[in-house]
């Protein structure tokens, strides 16, 4: 009996692995000593555009066939950069087109660019499937990999380092292969920083240190504590090749990324002073690129800003007031450069974190304003994230929503606030209890949903006994 039922689960297992290969393309780039492909995460190559582009393509794809946490998988086209002003707009668009191949090929990444200078240079670009931390994307510091082509020996573990570093922090599946594989092309690396390949462009030099650097924080965030101090060296020299007052956008990148350092170190080791360097330099950024110049880019350095401003709040409590007040003016700042009909994604993210800042400073100080300007604010933002779009980012503001208006209640005694609460837990336990990785969310949700339940049961009996 237990041989057969042994058989019968080898039989299954293996029809499992056959229906799998038979799925893949035949030409993937497979891991050289890949086991399980279910447990590896799958990068998309797209041709690169211009000349040797497809080439190109093939080479970065084949880099990746050495690393047996990810399965290279190229496309047969190319994909084409938006040619917008604005940064944002470029955003936009270029976020649009490569979700729409990251939803059908489901992909972890997807990797694609185009060749510059007569096909003697390249510039990658790495962009991540939607997923449950879209917003983020809003105050990401994303950047393309500049390297020449042919590509030389040493600048392959540049890109493999790029994306395992983005990977690292993103990928839902199995993660500490790619994170110990991370480590080891660090490692490897180690001499970049010493001596960069000959005849590289400043924008070349700086791109590949500046992803260097990235490359070790999202090592040293996951416990490989020495990455820290080759993160902060690899910036450190990437400044050194920029000047700002002629290459402001190329500094403000390396500045950001300094900056994000700072506020992940802060974080992880609630260490407030590096949190005040962060916010120090975010602003410096907006300064050199000013407000005139790059509206945008101005606003979101503003907003970056913002957003540690909050984090200090919860640390310095006896600053709370203070921080959140600088946190709540640095918002309206940013907000004031994105135009709701223009930009409504970002307009909306924005309003959302302003909205929770002011729901923080109105339980903080006396009156009900900022608690009435915060139910405002998530109110509008509802009006742009609808349910039926984007139904993680309307149930989160949903539920801010929902305690914006149960705090305001306890002030005013409205009863209307507390149906409106009601409604607002009640959607937004509904969408997180549909989606993974949300228990721990929906269960303080449901908490706050019985506590608004009980009042409003409370506040019938009452009405109940008054006739």
């Amino acid at each position: 009996m237990i041989l057969k039922k042994l058989k019968k689960f080898l039989d299954t297992q293996g029809r499992k692995k056959r229906k799998r290969a038979e799925r893949r393309d035949a030409s993937d780039f497979l891991p050289s000593n890949a086991t399980d492909l279910g447990l590896v995460a799958k990068i998309l190559v797209a041709n690169f555009e211009g000349l040797d582009g497809i080439t190109a393509s093939r080479a970065v794809a084949a880099a990746f066939a050495e690393e047996s946490e990810v399965m290279a998988s190229p496309l047969n086209y190319a994909l084409k950069q938006p040619t917008k002003t604005s940064s944002v707009d470029r955003t936009n668009l270029q976020t649009e087109m490569t979700q729409r191949v990251l939803d059908e090929q489901k992909g972890a990444l997807l990797v694609w660019g185009e060749m510059q200078d007569m096909g003697t240079a390249m510039t990658i670009r790495f962009s991540l499937p939607r997923g449950s931390d879209e917003k983020a994307r809003y105050f990401s510091n994303e950047e393309p990999l500049e390297i020449p082509y042919p590509i030389p020996g040493q600048l392959r573990a540049v890109i493999i380092s790029a994306a395992l570093s983005i990977l690292a922090t993103s990928y839902k599946g199995p993660r500490k292969k790619i994170a110990m594989s991370l480590r080891s092309h660090l490692a490897r690396m180690k001499n970049l920083l010493e001596q960069l390949p000959e005849d590289l462009s400043i924008n070349q030099n700086v791109s590949i240190l500046n992803h260097f650097g990235n490359a070790a924080v999202a090592s040293w965030s996951l416990g490989n504590k020495k990455d820290l101090i080759l993160s902060e060296t690899a910036f450190d020299k990437a400044l050194a090749f920029i000047n700002k007052k002629t290459r402001p956008l190329l500094w403000g990148r390396v500045r950001n990324s300094q900056a994000s350092l700072l506020e992940k170190k802060g974080r992880k080791t609630r260490d407030s002073d590096s949190l005040k360097q962060a916010v120090i330099l975010y602003q410096e950024v907006g300064g050199v690129l000013g407000r005139k110049v790059r509206p945008q880019e101005w606003g979101l350095a503003w907003a970056r800003s913002a957003l540690v401003l909050y984090r200090l709040s919860s640390m310095e409590l006896e600053f709370r007031e203070l921080h959140l007040k600088a946190s709540a003016e640095a918002f309206d700042c940013a907000i004031a450069v994105f135009d709701r009909d223009l930009y409504p994604a970002y307009w909306a993210e924005l309003m959302n974190q302003y909205g929770i800042v002011l729901m923080a400073l109105g339980e903080h100080v006396v009156g009900s304003a900022m608690l009435e300007k915060s139910v405002k604010c998530f109110r509008e933002v509802l009006k742009i994230r609808t349910r039926s779009a984007v139904p993680l980012l309307w149930a989160e503001t949903a539920n801010n929503l929902g305690a914006a208006g149960f705090a305001l209640y306890k002030r005013v005694s409205d009863i209307r606030l507390l149906k409106e609460a009601s409604l607002c837990f009640e959607g937004a336990v509904d969408v997180f209890y549909r989606t993974q990785g949300y228990e721990r969310r929906v269960s303080v949700i449901s908490k706050n949903l019985d506590r608004v339940r009980t009042l409003l049961a409370q506040t019938r009996e009452l009405k109940r006994s008054d006739v």
